[in-house]
């Protein structure tokens, strides 16, 4: 249960730590600055730095979270799929289906033949 609870944690700080650049930059008025020059438009220096700044950010980050599921144990691995049937069992199933169609024909073919004998 311990375990759990850090595997969350560890994902919550990081989603945090990867919107850190952002937040530092809102609440700190970057966003207005001027770095390049006014060449790109007012306000777009700093969504360009950001970028830059997330260029290496994101994959720390990542690195980051990935050493700390190493170091508590957690592998991620995706799904395995769903098995597909052997020949045998498709054959077999398709077998039971056929059957069950025939039974359905001959009912229909005597209840016709029971209609028009009667009628």
């Amino acid at each position: 249960m311990l375990r759990r609870a850090a595997i969350v944690g560890v994902t919550i700080l990081a989603l945090g730590v990867a919107a850190l650049p952002v937040v530092l930059t809102i609440a700190l008025g970057w966003q207005d600055t001027t770095i390049l020059g006014s060449q790109l438009g007012p306000g777009s220096d700093a969504f360009v730095v950001l970028a830059l700044v997330y260029a290496v950010w994101l994959p720390a980050t990542v690195v980051g979270m990935v050493f700390f599921y190493d170091r508590l144990g957690y592998h991620y691995f995706a799904q395995e799929r769903q098995t597909k049937p052997s020949r045998r069992e498709r054959r077999r199933a398709r077998a039971g289906l056929d059957l069950l169609a025939g039974q359905e024909q001959a009912r229909q073919e005597a209840a016709a033949a029971k209609r028009k004998g009667a009628g």
